[in-house]
């Protein structure tokens, strides 16, 4: 990952480039810019668009919907379980990944092509996941006259977006020698080994979305294991991560349009940890809690160190907001977010894909014996590497709770030593502690597909029955766009109607 050293070339991309939000098929371009750039210019705004933490009062909402955290401020509808519509916001990136692969096309540079191809995988994967049914091959066609694309069933999309990261992954081989460096690779920086890099992303991102398809096994058309076990057998030509170095992340820094979302945000001064995941941590000595959150304020005021695991507490993100409210700002025995989040403008990088993840995702894989290998020994990789991730950030003085020397400590708990009577469990709750504020909505996802972890639910100010919604609701501004093809697709997948409790494809 890289710093971005200026953001001159995304605000001048800005000025060519506008999206139209009344209609997501549409580019439109300024007439006073010249009409073609270098795809290395388009591949620098898409990478910042794709990757940033989605804007406040929290990521994406996944640490509400999850009840990683609640939030004291107001009563935000993820925690509560009672959203409603979303937005089509990733098809305004769509538009330019188009444009990068025109313009890599017409520039003969088949490498900017395939990473195109990788954000186009990563941002048609993120909108199915939340909705279905989404326009996809016909999509940011408007150039072409498409201006009402038609839905494409979540199967094809699949399909479609796991013959993209193959073909990308392809495409990038004879480019892995290092001769020919990207430019404007804001994510692993112009080097000799960035391509190289980026293929290991597009294959570990592959096997996130393998994962996701565990309920289509039996598919042959997707032939889900089989591609699992080909790119993890074969690591000269389907290359992936191989530690925390090789993650996809952005890196924030103090440069104006490349601050931190959080950076001085005062929607998130209230935000809580949920006590079950702050009991998990503490009550498992687990240092990450450090970086996570604040001491209480009980804690402050006798003096307690920061690296006392007594100094943190949540409470049940499942209570009433007010309630929540008044033993926030009144009992002083709930810990904040650290402050860390709100006061740096880069106070971590944001993974959207991460080698935690990926070993936690060969553990499962093994778990369920798609590949052969010792689901314990990655599960084991997968804490290890999100410990040294956070470690920086814990405030830890010299000789405490390092992960190189704490792990074992931490490992021979009998609440977190693998045990294979209950080894998805352990995999999925690890996998959500590393989730913590990065990789969009994918503890949500996981939580979605498997079930795990287990949350408190018994509170009373839960909504929807206390059943964890399924989906989002197509967003307003479709229906009167393009409301012909979006009934379409709604009565195919739902006949009850667009609803957050309907089962999508992928969970049928």
């Amino acid at each position: 990952m890289k710093k971005i050293p200026a953001l001159i070339t995304i605000f001048s991309l800005l000025a060519l480039f506008s999206c139209s939000k009344a209609h997501f098929g549409q580019l439109n371009i300024n007439p006073d810019q010249p009409s073609s750039v270098p795809p290395y210019l388009l591949l620098s705004n898409v990478a910042v668009s794709s990757f940033t933490l989605t804007s406040p009062p929290d990521p994406g909402g996944a640490s509400l919907r999850c009840h990683q955290t609640g939030n004291a401020q107001q009563p935000f509808i993820e925690q509560y379980w009672n959203w409603l519509q979303g937005d089509y916001s990733t098809y305004n990136i769509l538009l330019q990944v188009h444009q990068m692969k025109l313009e890599a096309a017409s520039s003969s540079e088949p490498e900017y092509d395939a990473v195109a191809k990788f954000f186009d995988a990563y941002n048609f994967y993120k909108t199915t996941m939340l909705y279905g049914d989404i326009p996809y091959s016909q999509a940011v066609q408007a150039i072409s006259g498409v201006y009402n694309p038609q839905y494409d069933t979540q199967k094809t999309v699949f399909l479609g977006i796991l013959n993209e990261l193959d073909s990308a992954n392809t495409e990038l081989i004879p480019f892995s020698n290092g001769a020919s460096p990207l430019l404007g690779d804001v994510i692993y920086g112009s080097s000799a080994n960035d391509v190289l890099n980026w293929r290991k992303l597009i294959n570990s991102f592959t096997l996130r979305i393998l994962l996701t398809l565990s309920g289509k096994t039996s598919d042959p058309d997707l032939q889900v294991v089989l591609k699992f076990q080909n790119i993890y057998n074969n690591p000269s030509t389907y290359p992936i991560f191989e530690n925390n170095a090789d993650n996809g992340a952005l890196q924030y820094s103090n440069e104006n349009g490349n601050i931190y979302p959080l950076y001085k945000n005062t929607e998130v001064t209230r935000v809580y940890p949920d006590s079950v995941f702050c009991t998990f941590l503490t009550g498992n000595k687990d240092p990450r809690v450090f970086a996570f959150f604040s001491q209480t304020a009980n804690a402050i005021a006798g003096a307690k160190s920061p690296i006392d695991f007594t100094s943190y507490a949540g409470i049940d993100a499942s209570i009433p907001n007010n309630t929540a409210a008044d033993i926030f700002t009144q009992s002083g025995t709930c810990s904040g977010l650290n402050i860390r989040y709100t006061a740096n403008p880069a106070p971590e990088p944001h993974v959207a894909v991460g080698f935690p993840e990926l070993e936690f995702n060969l553990a499962e894989a093994a778990y369920r014996g798609w590949i052969t290998g010792n689901p314990e020994i990655f599960y084991k990789n997968g804490i290890q590497a999100s410990m040294s991730f956070y470690e920086p950030y814990e405030g830890l003085p010299a000789g405490t709770y390092q992960t190189s020397t704490y792990f074992p400590v931490y490992y021979a708990n009998p609440a977190i030593t693998y045990n294979p009577a209950t080894g998805l469990q352990q995999i999925i709750q690890q996998k959500y502690i590393a989730f913590f504020y990065n990789s969009f909505e994918e503890p949500y996802f996981n939580l979605r597909r498997t079930g795990f972890p287990v949350l408190s639910l018994n509170g009373g100010g839960m909504q929807n029955n206390s059943k964890l919604p399924l989906r989002f609701l197509y967003p307003i501004a479709e229906s009167q766009a393009n409301g012909t093809a979006l009934n379409a697709a709604i009565q195919s997948q739902f006949p009850g109607g667009d609803n957050i409790n309907g089962i999508m494809w992928l969970l049928q």
